[in-house]
């Protein structure tokens, strides 16, 4: 075969190799949510022409900042074939001071492609030919309005599953459960411990749980922290330990009220197994 012919072949594999993977990977489509303003925990969803590389979507191939500052704005990625999706920070405190996206302000994604090298890869390694940037808003509704104005619930609707047991380490103990929450309404919720001395009709003197949200991403984990001794001390040998909290005041992201599992109609109980403090310690240093 002459030269000439070995280049025209080579020429038709290369172009063969081309048409196979669909071209040059690109930026097709950035969703930001509504134009009307995306919501304080809005995910943004990317979509490339063809499979990413995980491992080339980092902070600096994807940017997502504040359009006044540029300062980056905290969240992860999920990667699923040619999709990329951002999902900021969901707030845990109940006054929302610690949102990913603010209230009113404005946002921008930013995709670099080549001559940028750290860009986005597709899998067989080619760098991003074309990336892009989008613009976006967070809503201006008020702190206090409904949830489905402020958050985006991925399963709307859905009741969060939780855990029946944990374990009471000190005077410390956590509960998890399924799906995030709405943060406003654990402030209003009361939590009470029943022990041995509990009495059915007086309800009010069971210590009571301080509880704060501590994570509140794929799952909330509620940690909850004795406010007042118990009556008795505590052994770590008794099985009649309980957390109860009202069933109603808890909602979702989309605004409606948890939890799938139930032991009463009015209440959650959450069974607890004890651990002094001390014992834990040497648990955890041998």
């Amino acid at each position: 075969m002459s030269g000439r012919a070995r280049a025209a072949v080579a020429g038709l594999l290369a172009l063969a190799a081309g048409c196979a993977r669909g071209g040059p990977l690109r930026l097709v489509a950035c969703d930001c949510g509504s134009p009307d303003g995306a919501k304080l925990n809005q995910p943004i969803v990317l979509r490339f022409s063809g499979p990413v590389d995980p491992g080339s979507v980092r902070a600096t191939s994807i940017r997502v900042v504040r359009a006044r500052d540029g300062a980056p704005v905290p969240g992860r990625f999920a990667i699923d074939g040619a999709i990329v999706t951002f999902l900021p920070r969901v707030p845990c405190l109940p006054d929302l001071s610690d949102v990913a996206f603010q209230r009113g302000e404005s946002y921008r994604v930013e995709v670099p492609a080549l001559p940028v090298l750290a860009c986005v890869r597709a899998l067989d390694g080619d760098l991003l030919d074309g990336g892009g940037a989008s613009s976006f808003r967070i809503t201006d509704a008020p702190l206090d309005a409904p949830a489905e104005r402020l958050f985006f619930d991925a399963a709307p609707g859905v009741a969060a599953r939780q855990e029946l047991a944990t374990t009471l380490v000190g005077d410390r103990a956590r509960i998890r459960l399924s799906k995030p929450i709405d943060p406003r309404t654990l402030a209003d919720a009361v939590f009470w411990f029943r022990g041995p001395w509990t009495l059915t009709a007086r309800k009010e003197v069971d210590p009571k749980f301080r509880a704060s949200l501590v994570e509140n991403d794929v799952e909330a984990v509620i940690e909850l922290v004795l406010a007042t001794p118990p009556p008795v001390p505590l052994e770590a040998s008794e099985k009649s330990y309980e957390v109860e909290c009202d069933n109603g005041k808890f909602r979702d992201l989309s605004g409606a009220p948890q939890f799938a599992t139930t032991q009463t109609t009015r209440s959650t109980i959450v069974r607890l197994a004890f651990v002094p403090m001390d014992a834990q310690d040497k648990k955890d240093h041998p």
